[in-house]
């Protein structure tokens, strides 16, 4: 998952420098920046989530930065709180807005770097609880495993006591 994250942000983050490139953002580019945007904005509840449940703050933060100092961006610079940034909004897809292309691309790969340090602290958390709760199974099968021994080792010497005993023999059972 985690390479697979950095994969997708490498060629966002290519894609989205060459939009870039000129200062202006054309109508062109502003539907693929707008189809980057739909994707970070509907995964980014299911970040938050996963960051959350495994107890993740510092890179769910960042990210959480990353991503709001990026939609303040696109939102021309106003403070972003819901929806589609005011550039990518569908009344502004078919004009073209004069940007800093060098900002425009440090503000993406800023949120992609910090999306990909979250998605690899969720992978090695859950990789980390996978292998304690591997160990602790392990653990409980050893122990499952030594308890069936010594209840038969113990039913053994049971019954040869019993034999012993049924026989008038009280020599140990185990010379």
């Amino acid at each position: 998952a985690a390479s697979n994250a950095q994969t997708s942000a490498n060629t966002a983050n290519t894609t989205l420098a060459d939009i870039a490139a000129d200062n202006k953002l054309t109508p062109i580019e502003k539907h693929q920046a707008r189809q980057e945007w739909d994707v970070i904005a509907a995964e980014k509840v299911v970040n938050d989530t996963q960051a959350t449940t495994f107890g993740i703050t510092t890179e769910k933060t960042a990210y959480g930065t990353a991503f709001q100092e990026l939609a303040t961006y696109l939102n021309a610079g106003t403070t972003w709180s819901s929806g589609t940034p005011s550039w990518l909004a569908d009344a502004n897809l078919g004009t073209t807005t004069t940007i800093t292309g060098s900002t425009f691309r440090a503000k993406w790969k800023a949120y992609y770097d910090a999306r990909t340090a979250l998605l690899n602290a969720i992978a090695a958390k859950a990789k980390a609880l996978a292998d304690a709760a591997q160990t602790a199974a392990n653990g409980a099968a050893t122990a499952a495993a030594n308890a069936q021994a010594a209840a038969a080792y113990a039913d053994r010497l049971a019954r040869s006591s019993n034999n012993l005993i049924k026989n008038g023999n009280s020599e140990d059972p185990n010379p």
